[in-house]
């Protein structure tokens, strides 16, 4: 009998093709992306999981590296191969922008019930000296938007905290009585034809 893997999916975002690189002098990148494969391949993943977000192509490295890498945009895309509460190693170009604010990123799946984790391996901000292992880590101890529970010398999962799933269900119901106060209207007006 087979062992499942650990983790549901690997997730990459914004992994831009070369020409992009070149257009933003974002070169120092090229070796991100050799530091994000050599750690993905030896990550208990099954699937692999790539989204640019309707910009430039993925860097070819990655679907060299994993030819059966894919690509998903949108979460309905995510959500027609992953279930609910299904763990997803995420990581990309930026740690704030690309991340954590992307129609894919972290936020995004937490709100969806994802299980999200990362790690400095696979984050390749790039600016500067955060190309550096000591700097990648400490985003996660620094992030403003959630807290991150280490997993171990490597992996940290996302802990957004009661508040974050507060907001949600507030929102949500707020959505859905929107919805209900539309419907009745609409009930009423037909009536009145």
């Amino acid at each position: 009998m087979s062992k499942k893997p650990f983790f549901d999916a690997a997730l990459l975002i914004d992994c831009w093709e070369e020409d992009w690189l070149k257009s933003t002098g974002q070169l120092n990148a090229r070796a991100g992306y050799g530091r994000m494969c050599d750690y993905l391949s030896y990550t208990d993943c099954e699937l692999l999981l790539y989204s640019v977000n309707d910009g430039p192509k993925v860097h070819p490295l990655f679907q060299y590296t994993f030819p059966e890498i894919r690509r998903v945009e949108e979460m309905s895309d995510l959500k027609s191969i992953l279930a609910p509460n299904s763990k997803i190693l995420i990581g990309g170009q930026s740690f704030g922008m690309c991340v954590h604010y992307n129609p894919l990123g972290i936020l995004n799946l937490l709100l969806e019930d994802f299980i999200v984790f990362s790690s400095p391996k696979i984050i390749n901000t790039p600016f500067h000296d955060t190309y550096l292992y000591e700097t990648r880590r400490k985003a996660f101890e620094k992030d403003d938007c959630l807290s991150w529970v280490k997993q171990t010398s490597n992996i940290y999962r996302a802990d957004p905290g009661v508040d974050f799933y507060r907001k949600r269900d507030q929102e949500k119901e707020r959505v859905e009585q929107e919805q209900r106060v539309e419907e009745k209207t609409e009930d009423t007006s037909n009536n009145l034809i």
